[in-house]
């Protein structure tokens, strides 16, 4: 019988993983939670205290907790020990789903970021889009800039956290590299 577990990357240990240059910083962000939110964002602003709007792709988010904006009716809210909303669907018409065992949070940051995001997606960075649900590396994640204009999170889902991290340490030697 064939070892097909042989053929892929281990997956690091996450709570230490860490990739680090002069101009580059990469680790993974634990213990923070994370709630898919759907449906009339209004209500759920409301109910939830928040201001229901969200940066998108390469806006600045800052605070705690926060909401990345995915698409028109739809969210991601962060934070450490976000306030308990209902789960599942709310007479108000929205929905909230804990998302956070599925989605991995890489940070990175360092004055090589920007040009690291160049390369993992194919949009202006200088540019910031309503919703920060984008292609990067080859997977589907949300991506922005968190407290600093050089400083980026990036939501994987966890099954392919392993293939973004191998990109990640493929692509840093390049950036640290002379020009």
């Amino acid at each position: 019988m064939r070892d097909h577990a042989a053929k892929w990357p281990v997956a690091p240990n996450w709570e230490t993983a860490r990739l680090e240059t002069q101009a580059l910083s990469i680790h993974v962000v634990i213990d923070l939670d994370q709630q898919l939110v759907g449906g009339n964002l209004g209500a759920w602003s409301a109910a939830a205290e928040s201001d229901g709007i969200g940066a998108g792709a390469f806006a600045i988010t800052a605070g705690d907790p926060y909401c990345v904006r995915l698409a028109r009716d739809q969210l991601l809210w962060v934070g450490h020990s976000l306030a308990a909303t209902a789960g599942g669907w709310c007479e108000e018409g929205y929905t909230a789903t804990d998302v956070g065992a599925g989605l991995q949070v890489f940070e990175v940051s360092g004055p090589a970021a920007p040009s690291l995001m160049q390369r993992a997606t194919a949009l202006d960075l200088a540019v910031s889009s309503p919703s920060a649900a984008m292609l990067f590396a080859g997977v589907t994640a949300i991506v922005y800039r968190y407290r600093y204009t050089d400083t980026f999170r990036v939501h994987v889902d966890r099954a392919l956290a392993t293939h973004v991290w191998t990109w990640f340490q493929a692509i840093t030697p390049l950036l640290s590299s002379p020009a």
